[in-house]
């Protein structure tokens, strides 16, 4: 006896077959479009957080060239590196120019150490010079001592006094007096401190 399969399961094959076929084709065609196309689209796009390697233009070539001669003539010129505005509140006797000085911290500490600090709207290659001069109610100087300024990027600052009380020898409201000078400028700041 002979077993006749029916059509249905071959047409059935077919059709799955056929739906194979456009399903692996469409498939193979979106892969494309991600992985080939859309990356080209990206790369003709302007990218602001990567590196061009590429050969410099003569326009990038020629600001190079005039930003090496700036800085050059910078180095060469006797003037500061940057010039503040002046300060109608520093004394100015020496034909240089005037520059702000303030004591941004004068505090007496537990052991009784004097802690002077400063910002000075000056900055240039060389160091210049803080004198410090502390006086009593009655006028008399008490302390006296100077330091090397140091640059701190936007502004210059006094390496810092620290006057142990033992040589302050005094108690009660005293005056200190930050004076900076150096090639180009000059400034001075009071500041007033009760010592216990």
């Amino acid at each position: 006896m002979k077993i006749n399969k029916p059509t249905k399961d071959r047409s059935t094959r077919k059709i799955v077959l056929i739906i194979l076929i456009i399903a692996l084709a469409l498939v193979g065609v979106v892969a494309y479009y991600f992985f080939i196309m859309r990356p080209a689209e990206k790369s003709n796009q302007t990218d602001t957080n990567r590196v061009d390697y590429s050969a410099p233009t003569n326009e990038q070539k020629q600001a190079g060239e005039d930003a090496e001669e700036h800085a050059e003539e910078q180095k060469k010129s006797t003037t500061p590196v940057n010039t503040p505005p002046p300060n109608t509140d520093s004394a100015v006797s020496s034909g240089k120019q005037p520059t702000s000085v303030t004591i941004s911290s004068i505090e007496q500490d537990n052991a009784g150490t004097l802690r002077v600090r400063t910002i000075i709207q000056a900055i240039e290659d060389t160091p210049g010079t803080c004198k410090i001069a502390v006086t009593s109610a009655s006028g008399a100087t008490v302390f006296a001592d100077s330091a090397s300024s140091q640059r701190q990027g936007s502004y210059s600052t006094c390496m810092g006094f620290d006057i142990p009380k033992a040589k302050l020898g005094t108690t009660g409201q005293v005056t200190a007096t930050v004076t900076y000078t150096s090639t180009y400028f000059e400034g001075k700041a009071t500041s007033q401190v009760t010592i216990k």
